[in-house]
């Protein structure tokens, strides 16, 4: 069996750093503030941009759920403990 390559996260936009909020540490608290005001909104932007594939996703989810499908969830961490209390309710 050949060996699986783990895979490159450093080519993932999620994981790079993101130059726009470097040097917090050194930001007075207004700026800080700011900075993260910022890159929330850029982050409900993106959100919006890709409102219209979510809904088909979401859709095609509960089809298949509404078809004796099942739901699963997967995740680590932070993630992991949120999947875990949806499932709940």
């Amino acid at each position: 069996m050949p060996k699986r390559r783990a895979p490159s996260y450093s080519l993932l936009p999620t994981e790079r750093r993101n130059r726009a909020t470097a040097g917090l540490d050194r930001l007075s608290l207004a700026d800080l503030v700011k900075a993260i005001s910022r890159e929330n909104f850029a982050a409900a932007r993106a959100v919006e941009r890709a409102a219209p594939a979510t809904a088909k996703a979401a859709a095609l989810c509960a089809a298949c759920f509404a078809a004796g499908g099942r739901i699963i969830f997967a995740g680590a961490g932070t993630s992991c403990r949120l999947g875990m209390l949806e499932a709940a309710e």
